[in-house]
């Protein structure tokens, strides 16, 4: 392996995902991602509603 070509020939990158800044969110789609959440919750918590009616 230590006299391959093709081997040294490789570049060798260490990646750090968590190295990289965060994108910073806009207050319009953290409010998109609050509603889409709530829509979600109150869709899981009619479902319940009804489940509970129906036994």
């Amino acid at each position: 392996m230590e006299r391959s070509q093709q081997l040294r020939g490789l570049r060798r990158h260490k990646l750090h995902p968590l190295d990289k800044p965060l994108i910073p969110y806009t207050s319009e789609t953290l409010a998109s991602r609050a509603a889409y959440d709530e829509e979600i919750d109150a869709q899981d918590r009619l479902a319940h509603a009804r489940a509970f009616l129906l036994n």
